[in-house]
């Protein structure tokens, strides 16, 4: 089965998808995830903080969605791709990470490692 990366057509390489973050991805990317997810389009743009007219997404904008992407395809991995699940543990109260939704920390790279470290010890059983 091919990795959510590229079932949405990010480039595979760190150096092309580097270069196509500050480029611009396409907004259109948004509704591929959210397809992925079971949810509306709407609601990823807003978690990474589309405008609703914009059709490219700025770099800070592209690096929070392929962070949330990455992490959505860990995620996807360890519930044996249960959307539902997914999306409800994106967006519940994670008492790990300081009892926010973890997708509120996906702005910032620190953020999306706290998130993912606490991903991990799920997925490998460990102490969160």
């Amino acid at each position: 089965m091919k990795s959510l990366i590229e079932r949405l057509g990010l480039p595979h390489s760190h150096k092309s998808l580097h270069q196509a973050t500050i480029t611009g991805l396409p907004v259109e990317l948004t509704s591929r995830l959210a397809e992925e997810l079971g949810i509306d389009a709407c609601v990823v743009a807003g978690w990474i903080g589309i405008a609703p007219e914009a059709s490219l997404m700025t770099s800070a904008e592209g690096d929070a969605f392929c962070r949330l992407a990455n992490l959505v395809d860990v995620l996807m991995s360890v519930l044996e791709s249960d959307q539902a699940a997914a999306t409800r543990w994106l967006t519940s109260p994670n008492i790990a990470l300081g009892n926010v939704q973890p997708v509120s920390l996906l702005s910032t790279e620190v953020g999306g490692r706290a998130v993912r470290q606490v991903m991990l010890a799920i997925e490998y059983g460990l102490p969160v």
